[in-house]
């Protein structure tokens, strides 16, 4: 759906615009108002735009299993006990009475080295051998190192605020070649001088964030700063900290086939973070996203 920005409408766009809205009513879509992260008089001041990506990799971080029956066999024997002793502590903090709460607190306590027997099975029933989670490991790094993830974010928030809004946008040159690296004439790039503003893109981090366990659910997060900077006054007039939060999967489910449901989560939040950063900076109505297949 395209999204406008006109702000000056004329009487014949005007009846168009309401029956539009009129149109989106019927079909059960809502249109939300919105405050841009910057001023209206900036906005409009926006002529060309180029976009531009972050100069290095993103920071990575897997939050790993246990390796082997052994080691899940300790992780879940201290997560039992450390579980039992926590629920201790929040009930004796919700007691009012101290003899109450010390009661509880001590049940907590006792409890702990069953739970601990308890989860020492389940640990090392539902732990992964080790040459497995190694193999997941490996081929996720290798996924990491494949992928130009700065590249594609920028390149999704490039093709994403082209198609929502009407500013005119350009890819700025992120690099110079490298010594074996030849720049191809037939198809020059933009420089720094041809645009007013410069929006930068930087993809922080990407984690498999989850709970510490033997074989924990995991779900890809992806932080982003993205900063729109003006070349006239030289100052940076937004800068955006977003994140995204995807689905859960355990560690070596999220390398599968080539680590596919990792690849096709980096695309999705792709989408995600693009379409918020139009929506944070150039849209004012917010209008119902697509469902990605």
């Amino acid at each position: 759906m395209q999204r406008s920005r006109d702000t000056g409408i004329g009487q014949g766009s005007t009846a168009i615009w309401l029956m539009l809205m009129l149109m989106i009513g019927v079909s059960g879509c809502t249109i939300t108002p919105l405050r841009p992260a910057i001023p209206e008089e900036i906005r409009m001041q926006l002529r060309t735009i180029g976009v531009t990506s972050g100069p290095t990799p993103p920071s990575a971080e897997f939050r790993l299993p246990a390796k082997g029956s052994a080691a899940g066999a300790g992780r879940g024997a201290a997560k039992g006990a450390m579980n039992m002793v926590a629920l201790g502590l929040q009930g004796a903090t919700e007691v009012n009475d101290g003899v109450g709460a010390a009661l509880v607190l001590a049940l907590g306590l006792a409890l702990a080295p069953p739970a601990a027997v308890v989860g020492s099975v389940y640990g090392a029933t539902v732990a992964e051998p080790t040459a497995k989670v190694e193999e997941a490991n490996a081929v996720l790094e290798q996924a990491l190192a494949e992928l130009p993830i700065q590249e594609r974010f920028r390149d999704r928030t490039f093709e994403t605020t082209r198609e929502q809004t009407r500013y005119s946008l350009v890819k700025l040159v992120d690099k110079e070649p490298g010594p074996n690296e030849q720049r191809d004439s037939s198809r020059p790039e933009p420089s720094f001088e041809e645009v007013d503003s410069v929006l930068h893109t930087n993809v922080e981090m990407v984690q498999l964030a989850g709970e510490w366990g033997a074989n924990p659910s995991l779900r890809l997060v992806m932080k982003v700063q993205v900063t729109l900077h003006q070349k006239a006054d030289g100052l940076d007039v937004a800068v955006l900290i977003l994140e995204y939060r995807g689905g859960w999967y355990t560690f070596t489910k999220w390398a599968d086939h080539n680590a596919e449901l990792f690849r096709a989560e980096l695309d999705r939040a792709y989408q995600d973070l693009a379409e918020q950063v139009v929506e944070e900076l150039f849209l004012i109505y917010r209008f119902p996203r697509q469902t990605l297949q």
